[in-house]
C-alpha cells in the first residue's frame, strides 16, 4: 500500500502508481494527479477522471472520492456530467439566492439612479412622486424580496386600492 509520501517522490516520466480498483496516480510537469480509470457498463472505452492534485488531495480523500464515483459508475452515471449537473445546480441556486435577496427598496433605488444617470423621469417631481407611491402603496413590502412579489399581490393591491371603500380612485392605483 503506498502513502503519501511515496506519491510525493513520484517524478515526472515514472510509470504511474496503481492505488487498486482504478485509481492510479500520475506525475505531469507542474503536478501529481490523482485519476479514476474505470469502464462504464455498455462503453468500449474507460472514463478517465481527474479527482485532484497534490498538495490539494491526500491518498484518502482520493480514495473517497474515487468510491463515490465508482458507486455512481455502478448506476450508469457519468461522473463528469453528474458533476457539470451538479455545477449548473448550484449556479442557478446562487442565481436565485442572489435574486431573493434583492428587496423592493433597493429596486426602486435601483430605479431612482438609472432615472438620474439617463435622464430620463429623473425631474426632482418625477423621482419625488415615484418614491411616495412606492413607499405608501407598497410600504409593507419594501424589505420584501423583489422575487417574492407576485402578480396575483399586485392585483389584489390594485384592487384593495381602487375600491370605492377605502374612498381612492382607480387614477390612484394605477
Amino acid at each position: 500500500m503506498y502513502k503519501d509520501s511515496d506519491i510525493k517522490k513520484l517524478q515526472y516520466g515514472e510509470p504511474e502508481l496503481n492505488l487498486g480498483d482504478g485509481l492510479k496516480v500520475m506525475a505531469w510537469k507542474s503536478k501529481t494527479s490523482f485519476i479514476l480509470r474505470k469502464r462504464m457498463k455498455g462503453k468500449s472505452t474507460p472514463l478517465a477522471i481527474t479527482l485532484g492534485s497534490l498538495p490539494d488531495m491526500n491518498i484518502e480523500e482520493a480514495q473517497a472520492k474515487a468510491s463515490k464515483f465508482r458507486a455512481l459508475i455502478r448506476e450508469g452515471i457519468n461522473p463528469k456530467e453528474y458533476l457539470e449537473e451538479e455545477a449548473e445546480k448550484k449556479r442557478l441556486q446562487n442565481l436565485a439566492d442572489e435574486a431573493n435577496a434583492v428587496t423592493l427598496l433597493q429596486v426602486l433605488e435601483a430605479k431612482e439612479n438609472h432615472a438620474i444617470a439617463t435622464g430620463i423621469g429623473s425631474s426632482e417631481n418625477h423621482l419625488k412622486n415615484r418614491r411616495y407611491a412606492i413607499c405608501s402603496v407598497y410600504k409593507d413590502w419594501l424589505d420584501l424580496p423583489f422575487t417574492h412579489i407576485t402578480s396575483s399581490m399586485v392585483s389584489e393591491r390594485f384592487n384593495e386600492i381602487s375600491s370605492s371603500q377605502n374612498g381612492r380612485k382607480v387614477e390612484y392605483a394605477k
